[in-house]
């Protein structure tokens, strides 16, 4: 299905999809309008390494299958995540991929265009959803792990629409809104002192989950890739529950600082978290999901 979907991307742009004139149907006109947004945030989104706080864990992930909507897409991630695992022990700091390396100017133009392929693909494949900002944080990844382009599709299919589908990237936060409610609720429970002072300083929930949420924590400044692998792992086990747990753990981390910061502050290191943590290696990281997971969540919270 992905390569249906690529040939039909390559039909629409032949056509003239893009091309400056072109007269369109309305469905083609929005749909010019997503390709443009991806461009412009594929090139914003891969202008530099992800790996550039020596988080090493490139390594080369051959494909598990010509196509993963025949396989589910935790046997995937499960592949990905030893992988990780065993390039985070190695000792030698030299495994590259071998195609979506950054470090040239090739290797980045070849990861632009993967991503570029997977994201118009997405919004073929789902008009009605269409393109959100976000969206090509986890792409990133997924590209970063996954070699086989069809893999990669898969895989954001099925976290970005979890459950019956529901899809995580809504049209007016739909589905996203519900999860901000319960998150708020839980974030006053185990932290009072620190909800209340942002309460005092204006500062609400939405104005940085919004962000941890619709990206998987993938982006850049957020979290370290190889962590981000494994709490999609477990994500697709547990559900919303790492999710929240894990934003509860950043808060906790950062609560000391964040406790003295205003609200302009405060939203300055929860853009920037990981900048304000010490970068996590494979023991910090195992620390880090030990107390995500300690967290009394009940597994009703996924139920929404």
């Amino acid at each position: 299905m992905y390569d249906q979907l690529l040939t039909k991307m390559e039909t629409k742009l032949a056509d003239g999809l893009v091309a400056e004139g072109s007269s369109l149907s309305d469905d083609d006109t929005q749909l010019a309008v997503w390709f443009r947004e991806i461009d412009v945030d594929v090139v914003r989104t891969c202008h530099r390494s992800i790996y550039e706080r020596n988080v090493d864990i490139r390594t080369n992930i051959p494909s598990t299958s010509s196509s993963c909507a025949n396989d589910s897409v935790e046997s995937v991630l499960n592949e990905m995540v030893e992988k990780v695992a065993r390039c985070e022990a190695c000792e030698s700091s030299e495994l590259q991929f071998s195609s979506t390396s950054t470090s040239s100017p090739t290797g980045k133009a070849d990861l632009e265009a993967k991503i570029r392929r997977v994201l118009r693909a997405y919004v073929l494949y789902n008009p009605r959803v269409g393109y959100c900002q976000g969206m090509g944080f986890l792409v990133r990844l997924l590209a970063e792990v996954a070699e086989n382009e069809s893999d990669i599709f898969w895989l954001f299919v099925g976290f970005s629409e979890p459950e019956n589908d529901r899809n995580l990237y809504e049209p007016g936060m739909a589905v996203l809104q519900p999860y901000l409610s319960k998150f708020e609720l839980l974030f006053s429970t185990h932290m009072p002192e620190l909800y209340a002072h942002f309460q005092a300083e204006g500062v609400h929930v939405a104005t940085f989950c919004t962000r941890w949420f619709l990206t998987f924590f993938s982006s850049f400044e957020t979290l370290p890739p190889a962590l981000v692998i494994r709490l999609l792992d477990i994500f697709i086990i547990d559900g919303w529950r790492v999710m929240f747990s894990v934003s509860l753990v950043i808060l906790d981390e950062l609560q000391e600082p964040l406790l003295k910061c205003d609200m302009e502050g405060i939203l300055r290191v929860l853009q920037f978290p990981r900048s304000y943590m010490p970068e996590a290696d494979q023991l910090r990281q195992q620390q880090l999901v030990q107390r995500a997971l300690a967290f009394s969540i009940s597994r009703a919270i996924n139920s929404i």
